[in-house]
């Protein structure tokens, strides 16, 4: 910001004229405007980078059939499968996220994609969990 000169370092003229300091003054202060509208306009054309989102498709299976009611989810967008075992998760900004698949039953699931414009449609593949045998004890019933 442009500083004001001390009243003793201004010019012999200007400390002795009440219009020439009215003069010096207005001028003093249209520099600092002006500056003031330099810094807004500079900082009004900073551009921002436009994010791209994207509707990424989403099918989820198990090695062999669809795998409906799995929650997936990359950050705050969520869905969830159908019978079908697809869902879409709107609004996905472009580069890389973790995915993650959630049901009771299977093992979580997470991994890393990537979604461009070529990259809008993947497929999770959930691994069941299996069960721990009952033990049975010898000579019980």
């Amino acid at each position: 910001m442009a500083k004001i000169k001390k009243f003793k370092k201004l010019h012999y003229s200007v400390r002795k004229s009440p219009e020439k300091r009215h003069d010096y003054l207005a001028d003093f202060l249209n520099e600092v405007l002006e500056l003031e509208d330099d810094e807004e306009e500079t900082q009004q054309e900073e551009v921002i980078p436009e994010v791209t989102t994207r509707d990424l498709s989403i099918t989820v299976d198990d090695g062999e059939n669809a795998v409906s009611g799995v929650s997936v989810a990359i950050g705050d967008i969520t869905g969830t499968t159908g019978p079908a075992g697809g869902c879409t998760l709107k609004g996905v900004a472009d580069g890389e996220h973790t995915i993650t698949a959630t049901k009771e039953g299977y093992t979580e699931y997470s991994d890393t994609i990537s979604s461009d414009s070529t990259h809008t449609s993947f497929t999770i593949s959930l691994t069941a969990v299996v069960a721990d045998p009952v033990e049975e004890t010898p000579g019980e019933t």
